[in-house]
């Protein structure tokens, strides 16, 4: 509440063109219903000193001090500011913190400090805070309602993007005004008629409301200044607001010339004297925009007797996004003849291919069910003296041609579980000398003597060991089982001096036992099944059938059902198939091809009809 040194300069109001909004309301006296409004805005647990009330005491007590406050409160609207010294000054109650309280430190001292002048601050800018969208220019977007701080951000950012595509120069200096307003001895508040001594600290209500008054008028002294010539036009469409500010920040567009530069600098410290609101020109910057041919030493030269110095970017194509690039305009003739490019290549494919996948001849038949019987399906299965062989017949509905595949299809095996995918051993499939390294291929690791088994883990230990005979009219057919396994598996995951032991002897007896006189590279069934699948539904290759089958014949496969899928409700099915150069039936990529081509080819119909009704100028 203290008088500061009044103004030494002041800005020629009548050249600078403002708008009068009406401000008789700033005039009228308090009434208690705004007192209690501004009360109520208060944050209930804050105090206004270290041992302040809080807001809710005078929420909670206002039957009690409004009379008392209501009187400082006209005492302060009738401008009667001898008393108000009163103000910085407080009485302390010492309220004991026990029963027994004889010392200081037994007690806690409350007092009632600047809560009054926090009160009077917040309803002078409860008064103000609707006039701010008139009083304000659009320039400025901080502390103000009806507007959002991302508009002039996203303005300027439009702004550079223009002159940058529309290679017009331009300088963009980013400002830090220096927050002299709250400590300066300046009481200038801009054109309103509005005195304050040493102004409001931060925090304040009242403070950035102020502040935002105080930087405004900088956009209209810039505007005046390019009407007299002492900086240029901005090249563009229209009236380009080259100033946004936001609060204690500022961003200018100026063109690359000397003398705009050096009055542009002489406006900023002007400004400054006049309003105590200096830039800081040390936390200052200037981008240059598409001012590759501007001799930048030359127009921002450091001026005699200033202490500024532009953070310049040295110049480049890149850092000044000069690079050739390609950027198409979408006409609709562009965009039609690239729908219509891909409909034409998509739709061939697709029928292709799905042609070629209803080609391949794919005989599917589930055994599990009636290969085991009725009740008591897992005891079966697990009694090695029951007579397991079964008999499934399939009628050929086509002509297949050799090479015939042959699969086993399991269902509701989570290979792809964590624990089971990890319980193997790389190593020890690979190289002879770590056929002890079993850590990780828990739990089947050893035996219980405690020799490693190999292969170990789970996967392996869970080996299929289904077997399938098939016959043809009553004949039977050689299902080939060589080469059914990847040849890079062979050579570089499983090694040819590596041979199974102790396998299938550990705590619990798994799939199929593998041959010890023969080495890992070569035993391709196991390799097929140690390939694990990503679905619980997948389907491995079992062999070849080298011999055509004609159509209408009848396959009987005799099966050994002996792996047990009972126990995690699993199935079992046996697959004949053949294959055509995309390999097995697989509907789907002729399908998608077809769909995204036949979507294409109705937009581009649909944009050319578009056209031709609305065409589009230019």
């Amino acid at each position: 509440m203290e008088r500061g040194e009044p103004r030494a300069y002041d800005f020629n109001w009548d050249a600078i063109h403002f708008d009068d909004p009406d401000l008789s309301s700033l005039g009228e006296p308090f009434t208690e219903e705004e007192v209690r409004n501004a009360i109520n805005q208060m944050p209930g647990d804050k105090a206004s000193g270290p041992d302040g009330f809080t807001g809710i005491f005078f929420k909670k007590c206002w039957d009690i001090v409004k009379v008392d406050v209501m009187n400082v409160i006209h005492l302060f609207g009738g401008l009667h500011a001898e008393n108000f010294h009163w103000l910085n000054s407080a009485n302390i109650v010492l309220l004991p913190k026990k029963e027994g309280a004889e010392q200081i430190a037994d007690f806690r001292p409350i007092s009632l400090i600047h809560a009054i002048a926090k009160i009077i601050s917040k309803m002078l800018a409860l008064r103000l805070a609707p006039l701010m969208d008139e009083l304000v220019s659009n320039a400025q977007s901080a502390f103000i309602k009806k507007r959002s701080i991302h508009d002039n951000f996203l303005y300027f950012k439009n702004l550079a993007t223009r002159f940058h595509k529309n290679k017009t120069p331009a300088l963009l200096f980013k400002l830090d005004i220096r927050k002299a307003f709250d400590t300066g001895p300046s009481q200038w508040v801009g054109r309103l008629p509005i005195t304050h001594g040493r102004g409001l600290c931060q925090g304040d209500p009242l403070s950035p409301l102020l502040f935002v008054i105080a930087t405004d008028p900088l956009t209209q002294i810039l505007e005046h200044a390019r009407t007299l010539g002492l900086i240029h036009k901005l090249r563009g469409r229209g009236n380009i607001l080259r100033t946004s500010l936001y609060a204690d920040d500022a961003a200018v567009f100026v063109a690359p010339f000397k003398e705009d530069i050096q009055n542009f600098a002489n406006i900023l410290n002007g400004f400054g004297e006049v309003t105590g609101l200096c830039t800081n020109f040390q936390k200052s910057s200037v981008v240059p925009i598409r001012c590759g041919h501007v001799d930048l030493d030359d127009v921002l030269e450091e001026r005699a007797g200033d202490s500024r110095k532009p953070n310049k970017p040295k110049y480049s194509k890149f850092s000044q996004q000069e690079l050739p690039a390609c950027k198409p305009v979408l006409t609709p003739k562009i965009v039609v003849t690239v729908f219509l490019l891909i409909a034409f290549l998509f739709i061939p494919i697709g029928v292709v291919t799905l042609n070629a996948s209803r080609q391949v001849v794919e005989l599917v038949k589930r055994y599990d069910i009636s290969c085991g019987p009725t009740h008591d399906k897992i005891g079966f299965i697990q009694n090695s003296e029951t007579e397991k062989t079964c008999n499934i017949t399939l009628q050929a509905t086509k002509y297949m041609k050799s090479p015939i595949l042959v699969y086993y299809q399991i269902g509701n095996f989570y290979q792809n579980h964590r624990r089971y995918v990890k319980s193997r051993s790389e190593k020890q499939l690979l190289y002879k000398s770590a056929s002890h390294l079993t850590k990780a291929c828990d739990p089947e690791t050893n035996t219980t003597g405690g020799a490693p088994i190999v292969p170990c883990g789970l996967v392996a230990w869970s080996l299929f060991n289904d077997t399938f005979t098939v016959e043809v009219n009553g004949e039977t057919i050689e299902v080939n089982k060589k080469d059914i396994a990847w040849k890079s598996d062979k050579m570089h995951k499983f090694g040819n001096d590596i041979y199974a032991s102790n396998f299938q002897k550990g705590k619990l007896i798994g799939g199929a036992k593998l041959n010890q006189s023969i080495p890992l590279s070569e035993q391709e069934d196991l390799i097929v099944w140690m390939r694990t699948a990503a679905f619980p539904t997948f389907r491995k290759l079992y062999g070849r059938i080298e011999k055509d089958i004609m159509e209408n014949a009848t396959i009987t496969v005799v099966i050994q059902n002996n792996y047990n899928t009972y126990s995690f409700g699993g199935s079992k099915a046996v697959v004949l198939s053949t294959a055509s150069w995309i390999g097995g039936r697989n509907n789907f990529i002729g399908i998608a091809y077809l769909t995204i081509g036949a979507l294409c080819l109705f937009l581009a119909m649909g944009f050319t009809v578009l056209f031709m009704v609305k065409p589009r100028d230019g």
